[in-house]
């Protein structure tokens, strides 16, 4: 029977310090108790276990003053270690949930950095195609003024080769209007030479006619 009765004497004490007892300051940090072994660790797991197990079997005070009667220093150790446990609990939860939340803050701000350092490798490949972007740019209006010129000197040059071809025209039909007067001069002074060689010949025909004829006079 002692087993069950210290149980039920734990469960009552674990009942009374929860709503009776003060809750414990710790220190800022991991206190001592959060580095306990695992042994002593799974020791006061069990007890609670056991405790919670136990509990409502006893419901007056009159047992627990007994029990501490007759166990003395042993019940107050215990009791001692059960108050302990209770409020560890609670405080490793807390530190627990500390570490978490400075591994959460860790965590976002290690996100944070990646982000930060993407949006600036971002930033640096943006200046970059924006410094390649004026180089092709000043490149470009340097051909395209090369390419303006080019035009304007040929323009030019056809300008010029299309007023000498002009020119040329003009003096070669010239040329060829004074070549058809010329010709026709020609035409006309070998239609005139024709005349005038029939006429020289018929004057010289006249002639030997008229110096036959004078020489048969003179002979009868």
């Amino acid at each position: 029977m002692r087993p069950r009765e210290e149980d039920a004497i734990l469960n009552e004490i674990s009942a009374i310090t929860a709503t009776e007892a003060k809750p414990v300051e710790f220190r800022g940090g991991f206190d001592p108790p959060f580095y306990q072994s695992s042994e002593n660790l799974s020791g006061s797991r069990k007890s609670q276990s056991v405790v919670s197990n136990t509990a409502g079997q006893l419901s007056t005070t009159e047992a627990l003053t007994s029990f501490l009667d007759q166990y003395g220093l042993k019940g107050s150790i215990i009791c001692t270690c059960c108050i302990t446990s209770c409020c560890y609990e609670p405080f490793k939860r807390q530190q627990h949930a500390l570490r978490n939340g400075h591994f959460l803050w860790k965590v976002i701000k290690a996100a944070a950095l990646v982000e930060l350092n993407a949006a600036m490798n971002d930033q640096l490949r943006l200046q970059t195609l924006k410094l390649s972007l004026q180089e092709d740019q000043a490149k470009h209006c340097l051909f395209q003024e090369e390419y303006d010129g080019m035009v304007a000197q040929l323009h030019s040059q056809n300008c010029q080769l299309q007023h000498e071809w002009e020119e040329y025209y003009n003096q070669s039909q010239e040329l060829k209007t004074k070549l058809e007067d010329c010709c026709d001069v020609i035409r006309d002074l070998r239609s005139k030479l024709k005349k005038i060689q029939q006429m020289c010949h018929t004057e010289l025909l006249l002639s030997q006619v008229s110096q036959k004829f004078s020489n048969n006079r003179w002979t009868s």
